[in-house]
């Protein structure tokens, strides 16, 4: 009967409230707490997720940056393209009236050459402070002096080939110059297969063999005609053929470089034309103290024949070589002879 008793008691007891009460609350509180557990398990997961997410973001926005940077370049180009063209061609086409109408045949050829990349020099450097809104320090920068060995060869390239220009300005009329002039096409579609790889179609084939053919007629009919006149003419014409023709071929070699420069490498027009007038000056001035110590003559004596109005064809060329510089840029070697044909 006590067992009885005992055991009813312990029914009693394990079936009271109190005794479910604490059951569930242990039950709420393991519950609550395996899903903190859970909660945190995934808060690590998704921050070690997130870097992962950012990158790959951060990937999408470079790339589209890229992708708009490239086009508002090739906008840039297209809209640039035929204005910088038409301005070389005007200029191209005045240039040889201006030679003769306002130089003598005995001015010195160093000197020329100097003045003009002096002044193409401060234009350079006047249009390099505005792209770099007005700093100085971009002038006088690592990345200008570092340029500076890499522009030295087609600078030196470009010092020759003004120095033929200019004895082919003075020997040959304006019509010869400028169709012999125009071989720079042929030279610089061989530059550009030789030192960068690129090809030219059949129909660009066959309009540069027809310039090509051209020049080489008129060469021949004008040194025909020197020979008739006689002796003195003849060996005129026939040094203002060769210096052309030389200039053209420098003309194709330098172009190609200088494409090089600003098209692959990504150099500002302005920052390699301000190399190139440091080290063409620098070139020119040497010589020009040379020249001077030979002769024992005095430094101002490379200013003789000049007049004031020689400033106006020197001052053109300059303005020309750093139109030059443009068009390479945004258009290209072969744009650049179009443009001189157009001068024509």
């Amino acid at each position: 009967g006590r067992k009885a008793v005992l055991i009813e008691r312990l029914l009693a007891d394990n079936s009271s409230p109190q005794l479910d009460d604490e059951r569930r609350r242990r039950k709420a509180t393991k519950t609550a707490a395996a899903a903190s557990d859970a909660s945190k398990v995934k808060t690590v997961s998704k921050k070690a997720a997130s870097p992962a997410s950012k990158t790959k973001v951060g990937g999408k926005k470079s790339g589209s940056g890229a992708q708009t940077k490239q086009r508002r370049s090739a906008a840039t180009s297209s809209l640039l393209r035929f204005p910088l063209m038409g301005a070389l061609a005007v200029q191209y086409g005045l240039q040889t009236e201006f030679q003769h109408r306002y130089l003598f045949k005995g001015v010195n050829k160093l000197s020329l050459i100097l003045v003009c990349e002096v002044i193409k020099l401060f234009i350079a450097a006047a249009a390099l402070l505005v792209e770099e809104s007005g700093s100085l320090r971009s002038i006088f920068s690592k990345k200008t002096f570092r340029s500076m060995p890499m522009c030295a060869i087609p600078a030196l390239i470009y010092v020759v080939q003004n120095f033929c220009i200019q004895s082919a300005y003075t020997e040959l009329d304006a019509i010869t110059f400028s169709c012999l002039n125009q071989t720079k096409l042929i030279t610089t579609a061989t530059a550009l297969y030789f030192i960068k790889g690129v090809k030219q179609n059949r129909k660009q084939m066959v309009a540069l063999a027809l310039v090509s053919a051209g020049a080489m007629l008129l060469s021949v009919k004008d040194a025909g005609g020197g020979g008739g006149g006689g002796g003195g003419e003849y060996s005129a014409s026939t040094n203002g053929v060769a210096m052309i023709l030389a200039a053209s071929l420098l003309s194709g070699i330098a172009a190609t470089l200088t494409q090089i420069f600003m098209q692959d490498m990504k150099l500002s027009p302005f920052l390699v034309t301000l190399s190139m007038c440091i080290v063409s000056i620098v070139t020119v001035g040497f010589s020009i103290i040379s020249q001077a110590a030979m002769s024992g003559h005095d430094y101002s004596a490379i200013f003789e024949n000049w007049t004031a109005f020689s400033l106006i064809p020197v001052a053109t060329q300059a303005l020309g070589g750093l139109l030059v510089g443009l068009v390479t840029n945004y258009c290209g070697s072969l744009d650049k002879g179009v443009a001189f044909v157009c001068g024509l």
